[in-house]
């Protein structure tokens, strides 16, 4: 009788190796773009600056010039970037910001939220789950510094005075229905009248081709 299951009498290398085939044998979309600073208005209009923009679908490496920005009133931020790479069945997506500074709402006298950098990186490979992660140095929010807890979506809110409830996502993270693509920013801010900031915003995918 034969009792020994015939999995057991294939060497676990030639079973990783026809993995791997397998995974080659398919043909995918690289898909991915690194931000360093994302505004999104609550009609709709956006603003993005140290943006790669999208990778294109065959792959490719894509920094965007490393640039300082601005809003009177809202932010600064000394140096900004984002880079994404595509290649080897594997998507890559990269933001960071340095010098960050959130900018008292209303007239304050404290700056909302401050970083001395602020780092996201968001990795597929072909046929495994999307991970990603985010770094942060010297974080404060109203002054005083944060415990980063390093797991996805960190969530707080503060009530800053005439303005309201401010929401505030560290290392924000979503993954797309079928697990394909996957989106990480350091910081997600949502303000009182809905509009949005993302801090180091990074993406990645891996899309099989029909």
């Amino acid at each position: 009788m034969l009792t020994k299951s015939i999995w057991s009498t294939i060497p676990l290398a030639l079973i990783l190796v026809s993995q791997a085939a397998l995974a080659q044998a398919t043909d995918y979309r690289y898909v991915g773009r690194g931000t360093g600073m994302l505004a999104k208005s609550s009609t709709g209009q956006s603003q993005s600056w140290g943006d790669t923009g999208p990778l294109p679908g065959k792959g490719g490496d894509i920094w965007s010039p490393e640039t300082s920005a601005s809003i009177s009133g809202v932010f600064q931020a000394g140096t900004i970037a984002g880079r994404t790479i595509g290649k080897d069945l594997k998507a890559v997506g990269i933001g960071k910001v340095s010098g960050l500074q959130i900018l008292p709402l209303l007239g304050g006298t404290v700056n909302l939220l401050s970083a001395d950098n602020v780092y996201s990186k968001t990795i597929v490979v072909a046929g495994k789950p999307a991970y990603g992660f985010s770094q942060f140095d010297g974080l404060t929010i109203m002054g005083s510094p944060v415990t980063v807890s390093g797991a996805p979506n960190q969530s707080m809110k503060v009530n800053v005075a005439g303005v309201g409830a401010v929401h505030i996502i560290l290392n924000y993270q979503s993954v797309s229905a079928d697990g394909t693509t996957m989106t990480t920013s350091a910081i997600r801010i949502i303000f009182p009248d809905s509009s949005n900031l993302y801090i180091a915003k990074s993406l990645a995918g891996m899309v099989p081709l029909p």
